[in-house]
C-alpha cells in the first residue's frame, strides 16, 4: 500500500521544502530592508545574493514536484490544482527576488521620520 502512494509522498515532501524556502526568502527580505533603512548597501547586496540562492533552490524543488506530477502523482483532477498552487507559491519567491534586486539598485538615503514610518508598516 505504501508503494502505491510513493509519488504523492515525494510531492508532499517537496511541497513542504518549497514552502519553507519561500518563507525564508520573505524573512531574508525583511532583514534586507533593515540594512536598506540603515544605508548598509554592502549588506543589502549580500542579502540579495542569499535571497537569489534561496529562490533558485525553490525553483529546483518546484521542478522536481512538477516531474513527479507528470509521472502520475495524484489523480488528474487534483494534480492541476496542486501544480497551480506550486506555481503561485513559487511566484512569491520570484517577486521577493525581484523586489530585492530593485531595492539593491536604489541607493536612497532616508530621512529619520520616513524610516520610522516605513518600519512601522
Amino acid at each position: 500500500m505504501r508503494k502505491l502512494f510513493q509519488k504523492e509522498s515525494k510531492v508532499e515532501q517537496y511541497s513542504k521544502e518549497h514552502a519553507e524556502l519561500v518563507y525564508e526568502c520573505l524573512n531574508q527580505l525583511k532583514i534586507l530592508m533593515e540594512y536598506f533603512y540603515a544605508n548598509e548597501y554592502d549588506s543589502v547586496k549580500n542579502k540579495v545574493g542569499e535571497i537569489s540562492k534561496l529562490e533558485h533552490n525553490a525553483d529546483e524543488i518546484r521542478r522536481k514536484m512538477e516531474i513527479e506530477f507528470f509521472k502520475g502523482a495524484f489523480l488528474p483532477f487534483d494534480r492541476e490544482d496542486r501544480i497551480i498552487l506550486a506555481e503561485q507559491v513559487d511566484s512569491i519567491a520570484d517577486m521577493t527576488q525581484e523586489t530585492a534586486y530593485g531595492i539593491c539598485l536604489s541607493k536612497i538615503n532616508f530621512l529619520i521620520i520616513i524610516k520610522m514610518t516605513f518600519q512601522i508598516l
